[in-house]
């Protein structure tokens, strides 16, 4: 009968541990907040032919976005989708679009993108970037 008598005690302080154990772990995992994405369309010399990315040497877009912290991440596609979406979160962002051969070296001069702002969950279209003739290198 002991046995059973402190049996009861013990199984709800491990019950209640449990409780503030995970009680802990849902409040850390809510505290992200959403992500929002952009997208950047670009075309070569006012058009979207796979063809006049190969005739320029251009293999990927970079994309180097830079956060208000001035934290910069890159992000590269292949040249012939034409369009790169990417996920960030909240807040405000500027971002560089660069076509690179397949050694990583600019094809083009850097084309400037103006401050946007990330939303969470919803879609942000900044730009339609295009490289003109005259922005090979």
């Amino acid at each position: 009968m002991m046995f059973s008598r402190f049996r009861r005690p013990v199984l709800l302080v491990a019950a209640l541990g449990g409780s503030i154990v995970l009680a802990g772990c849902s409040v850390s995992s809510s505290s992200s907040p959403a992500e929002g994405t952009v997208t950047v369309d670009f075309d070569v010399d006012e058009g979207q032919d796979p063809a006049d990315c190969d005739a320029n040497g251009a293999v990927s877009l970079d994309l180097d976005v830079t956060d208000s912290h001035g934290v910069v991440r890159t992000f590269t596609v292949p040249c012939d989708r034409f369009t790169i979406t990417v996920a960030l979160a909240p807040g405000f962002y500027t971002a560089d679009a660069t076509l690179v051969d397949g050694s990583d070296n600019a094809r083009t001069s850097t084309a400037p993108i103006d401050t946007f702002q990330i939303i969470s969950n919803t879609d942000v279209n900044v730009a339609l970037v295009d490289f003109q003739q005259s922005s090979f290198l």
